[in-house]
């Protein structure tokens, strides 16, 4: 690939995610039992994602962008940030799907960038990348292409040097940025190029004649204290913000405190200057991507006292430990503007939640719902089915809490088997073995797990939400203008056909 060396300013197109997953598939009888909880049964075999069906009800036009993926990603305003700061010029594409793919393209044509860097936070498979960096290659030819993110941090971090190569060769990218954050990797690869790469910490790239060569690991600590720059966003927009990175705590199902380390948070002023930003542009409400929101309870306490004291009342959600709140706590939650939180409960069992080593019994949990509700707050409660030590009674358990603790909506995983993760320290105790999705332990096997999962389901009274995006489509909807008894609604119909198929697929089975 011949390079050419710009004069001008430079500039990078930097893309925060990229659906690979079309919105209609035709998967086969064996396949669809894995999309029963994301895609519903249309009646000419195929099926498509839920907030698809909800714009085809709406009767939107197929060029509306009605998807939760409007919303602007936390790590894309990061990255977009620090860039800037060193006068790089910088296209922000949240998000290509198959709505905006041909107009997004040509905006990065127009822009006519030196470099473009691909997110992966959300690309969950090899495939997956393979099939974004295809789309990308196709597109522009003659660009440097480069990724980052999470997907390539942690698949990078179990392979050795002779996988790595193979990884990048099979790719039409022309290099990873190996690093849990890697944005000033990038702003050095990008002062560096095309000349003076092999200089840039943390990259795997190709050279000229094909050659994949790799630079030195030097782990980045980058400021937490330095507020996202939010100049550019659409008034309406919602953003994804961070108020610190990392985890207090190390749930043995968890990879997040692996990749992310210890945690650092930013000083609440910082906080508060991202808000008011946010504030001014007409931001339409907050996500708070924290995996700890909450945590240390005293500093929560004094953002909400500062959030209300200057009068901040953006719409905000996040995720939240119930252990670690009070009627105080919630009740200025209320008055800072929280909308709903995502409580990650995982088990109606305690001697599961010791499992886990969640640090919460479900006596937090049922105490805690109890205060949101009363404050109107939406929960959305999380649950993993088939963690190790997982049986019918604990089962029973799980369901019980689902129906009865006052949740609003729910939504159920099977549990996810990685390797890197503290669970795997423990697999000889609990005789787990498998990979992924497919696994077996002492008390239970990922068939018998799914099929409890389905079981609780059906048999459920409590609304459930969307598996993978839970909390987010609430936000997005309300962001529409829903309200509580239109989303119920739209949920509601959902519900009836994911049962529908899911009887279904058992009777197909069973014949």
């Amino acid at each position: 690939m011949q390079r050419v060396i710009s004069k001008r300013q430079p500039r990078v197109a930097l893309i925060g995610h990229i659906i690979t997953v079309p919105g209609k598939i035709f998967p086969t009888q064996s396949e669809r039992w894995g999309y029963n909880f994301n895609r519903v049964l249309q009646q000419d075999g195929s099926m498509i994602g839920h907030l698809e069906w909800l714009k085809m009800r709406m009767q939107l036009p197929s060029d509306d962008c009605f998807s939760v993926w409007e919303m602007f990603l936390n790590g894309p305003l990061v990255v977009k940030s620090h860039l800037e700061k060193s006068g790089i010029e910088v296209l922000l594409i949240n998000h290509i799907d198959e709505c905006n793919i041909k107009k997004r393209f040509e905006q990065i044509k127009d822009f006519a960038p030196e470099m473009i860097c691909l997110g992966t936070t959300f690309i969950l498979s090899p495939a997956q990348l393979n099939q974004a960096a295809r789309l990308l290659r196709h597109e522009f030819p003659d660009i440097f292409i480069v990724a980052g993110g999470q997907h390539i941090f942690t698949t990078l971090l179990h392979m050795n040097e002779k996988q790595k190569r193979s990884y990048l060769k099979a790719t039409s990218l022309n290099a990873f940025i190996n690093d849990a954050q890697g944005q000033e990797s990038l702003l050095q690869l990008i002062k560096q190029f095309p000349d003076k790469i092999e200089s840039v910490p943390n990259l795997l790239y190709k050279n000229d004649s094909g050659e994949i060569l790799e630079t030195s690991r030097v782990p980045e600590n980058n400021d937490i204290d330095a507020p996202v720059d939010l100049r550019g966003i659409p008034e309406g927009s919602v953003i994804h913000l961070h108020s610190g990175r990392g985890c207090s705590f190390k749930c043995a199902f968890c990879s997040y405190p692996v990749i992310w380390g210890k945690r650092e948070l930013m000083d609440i002023e910082n906080v508060i200057i991202m808000l008011k930003q946010a504030q001014s542009i007409g931001v339409k409400s907050v996500i708070f991507s924290d995996d700890t929101f909450n945590v240390p309870q005293n500093r929560f306490a004094s953002l909400l006292d500062r959030m209300i004291q200057l009068e901040i009342k953006i719409p905000w959600y996040s995720f939240l430990r119930c252990q670690f709140i009070d009627e105080v706590i919630v009740e200025k939650m209320r008055l800072s503007g929280c909308c709903g939180v995502f409580l990650g409960i995982e088990s109606g069992a305690d001697q599961i939640l010791e499992n886990i080593g969640k640090g919460a019994s479900v006596e937090h949990y049922r105490r805690g719902i109890k205060w949101l509700k009363n404050a109107g707050i939406t929960t959305v409660g999380s649950f993993v089915i088939g963690f190790p030590g997982e049986t019918q009674e604990t089962l029973a358990l799980t369901e019980e809490f689902i129906e009865n603790a006052g949740l609003d909506y729910y939504f159920m995983q099977l549990f996810y088997y990685l390797h890197h993760t503290p669970i795997a320290r423990d697999a000889e105790k609990y005789s787990l073995k498998g990979n992924g999705l497919l696994w077996s332990h002492s008390t239970m096997d990922w068939k018998e797990a799914s099929a409890q999962m389905n079981q609780i389901y059906l048999r459920s009274a409590t609304m459930p939400v969307h598996q993978d995006y839970n909390l987010w489509e609430i936000a997005f909807l309300e962001s529409r203008g829903f309200d509580k008894a239109q989303i119920n609604e739209y949920r509601g119909e959902i519900r009836k056909m994911t049962q529908a198929q899911m009887v279904a697929d058992n009777r197909d089975r069973i014949s």
